[in-house]
């Protein structure tokens, strides 16, 4: 059954909706801000795939640099409340249940811009520690979403 709704789940969407939900609601937090930043961060969807769990990597940008911060979440083919996107409930669930009111921005390592953070990842799934690894991990498969 997962098999199937993963060929039809639109993982640009799903990272896409996950920066979306970021710089609009969860930077209104004060406490969100990276300190000595001077404008809020900007959030772009970068990467998404799902291996039993989805994983979503997103660029921070700052006026300090950027880097690259990645979630693991339950994949939930059907949703949750069907009554949006399965898209947008699977990024929403994380947001509400796992990333709203915690101020991870303050974690982010802006020393080396090829790093990836991840902020919400369990060590027994293989994740990418940089975006060069990550780069490796996708050539030749249609299973990953990496923007242009």
């Amino acid at each position: 059954m997962a098999t199937a709704a993963e060929h039809q789940f639109d993982l640009k969407a799903a990272a896409n909706y996950l920066a979306d939900i970021l710089n609009r609601d969860a930077l209104s937090e004060s406490d969100s801000r990276v300190e000595g930043a001077v404008d809020l961060p900007k959030f772009h969807g970068a990467a998404a795939w799902i291996d039993t769990f989805l994983y979503l990597i997103l660029e921070v940008e700052t006026s300090t640099g950027t880097t690259f911060v990645g979630f693991e979440t339950l994949f939930q083919p059907e949703g949750t409340f069907q009554q949006d996107s399965v898209e947008y409930e699977n990024v929403h669930d994380l947001w509400a249940y796992e990333i709203a009111g915690d101020s991870f921005l303050q974690t982010l390592s802006f020393e080396d811009p090829d790093r990836i953070t991840w902020m919400r990842a369990d060590t027994k799934h293989f994740v990418p520690a940089t975006w060069s690894d990550l780069l490796d991990f996708a050539y030749g498969s249609n299973r990953i979403w990496v923007r242009d």
